[in-house]
């Protein structure tokens, strides 16, 4: 359910998991839905990651979610590009949106040249119906009015269930 027909060849016989940590790397590159929108980047000292070629750009995680259970998105990127305003001499921040199966959830942080990938987690409630069984669709979004110059990496995505706390008895 869910899967993108150009990708059934590759993705059709995935298994649907739990939790699964999700790097962007030659194996995880099998789970974007449109390659085209994507630019493999290689890797540094914080692993694998793809540039976010087009406006937004989507990755399918099979799961078989359980509805008692409330479910953790974290997602792990970076903006590389010039790190300060040549004009007020200030950090530059931008985000980057998530849409969970079309609903937005939230958007990461970034601040444009910091080495170091930030990772936001969103946590789902449980029963919240974002989720479904099968192929979710993770679409991740630049921001409208980014420089040229400011290019996103993503490097993961974990999901799974969240600490016993989120869980309904």
């Amino acid at each position: 359910e869910g899967l993108p027909a150009a990708r059934y060849d590759l993705l059709g016989s995935e298994p649907l998991r739990q939790e699964m940590y999700l790097p962007l790397n030659d194996w995880g590159a099998r789970f974007l839905v449109d390659p085209d929108a994507w630019e493999n980047a290689g890797g540094d000292v914080f692993g694998s990651r793809h540039f976010l070629r087009a406006a937004s750009a989507t990755v399918v995680v099979p799961l078989d979610i359980r509805a008692t259970s409330a479910i953790t998105l974290d997602v792990e990127a970076r903006a590389d590009g010039p790190a300060r305003d040549s004009v007020d001499n200030v950090d530059r921040v931008t985000s980057l949106d998530v849409a969970l199966n079309g609903r937005p959830i939230g958007a990461v942080p970034l601040v444009i040249g910091v080495t170091q990938p930030a990772r936001q987690a969103f946590v789902l409630p449980a029963g919240s119906r974002v989720w479904r069984r099968g192929y979710n669709r993770v679409t991740i979004s630049k921001p409208p009015n980014v420089p040229s110059s400011t290019q996103f990496l993503v490097f993961a995505l974990r999901v799974g269930p969240t600490a016993a706390s989120g869980q309904v008895r």
